[in-house]
């Protein structure tokens, strides 16, 4: 099919190229547009994709999303997240750090958010597994291996946010597709958070939350087991997830 933008009327068994731009993410507004962002920037289509046309802006986007106000959030590679409201111009809303990893940043829409319906971001998490796992070398080496993750061909656990969903003061659910080995599923992660605003030593404005979530292993293809002689298992099904999560705006 090759690389652009493509339009389909027939429920996708045909598909006609629309643009020639190379992009990750695309978006239905709450009016009807298209938008689209990537590599070369942000654009609309005002006509079912027929025709796009360039919004001068938005940097590298990785995702995107219109809000009920008309404001497009578009998550980039390497600036945070920049936001042009309807008849606007383009502004920086800072940039997510996660923990001790950088990664882009993903839009979501949180309607009760703490700062309001429009702001609500999340960020793709990698964890990698070349890191210290557990505090016993041997255990490590296992876990790598494939009987469990198999780090030398599937390097990163990634979890990418998709939306938010019953929000309230204290937390939200966010739901996403979680990465293991060479499967994805969708895994909802209950936050806890954020919370207010504090100065680091640093003078960095930082929240943080907790999120959570239960997986069975099987269902990524850790089938490893072994049954012990008392009739019990070495390794259960049911794994808990926990992330401790910071976020540091970034510095004008």
């Amino acid at each position: 099919m090759g690389e652009g933008l493509f339009t389909s009327s027939d429920n996708g068994a045909t598909w006609t190229k629309t643009s020639s731009n190379a992009n990750s993410a695309i978006a239905l507004a709450p009016n009807g547009d298209f938008v689209a962002g990537g590599s070369g920037g942000s654009f609309r289509s005002t006509n079912n994709g027929q025709t796009w046309t360039s919004l001068s802006g938005g940097g590298n986007v990785t995702s995107i999303f219109v809000t009920t106000a008309g404001t497009i959030l578009a998550g980039t590679f390497n600036s945070g997240v920049n936001r042009l409201p309807d008849g606007g111009t383009w502004t920086n809303s800072g940039e997510l750090r996660v923990g001790a990893m950088h990664a882009p940043p993903f839009v979501v829409l949180s309607p009760n958010g703490p700062t309001g319906p429009e702001v609500a971001v999340a960020a793709a998490l990698a964890d990698e597994l070349d890191a210290e796992l557990t505090d016993l070398r041997e255990r490590d080496d296992d876990l790598r291996s494939d009987n469990f993750f198999n780090a030398e061909k599937f390097p990163t656990i990634t979890f990418k946010s998709k939306r938010v969903q019953n929000a309230t003061p204290g937390g939200f659910e966010l739901v996403g597709d979680l990465t293991i080995r060479d499967v994805t599923r969708e895994v909802v992660l209950k936050v806890e958070g954020p919370t207010p605003p504090i100065r680091d030593a640093q003078g960095n404005r930082r929240v943080g939350a907790t999120a959570t979530t239960t997986i069975n292993r099987k269902d990524f293809n850790i089938n490893w087991h072994r049954v012990i002689e008392t009739g019990g298992v070495v390794v259960g099904d049911e794994v808990k997830i926990t992330l401790e999560i910071q976020a540091i705006e970034k510095k004008s």
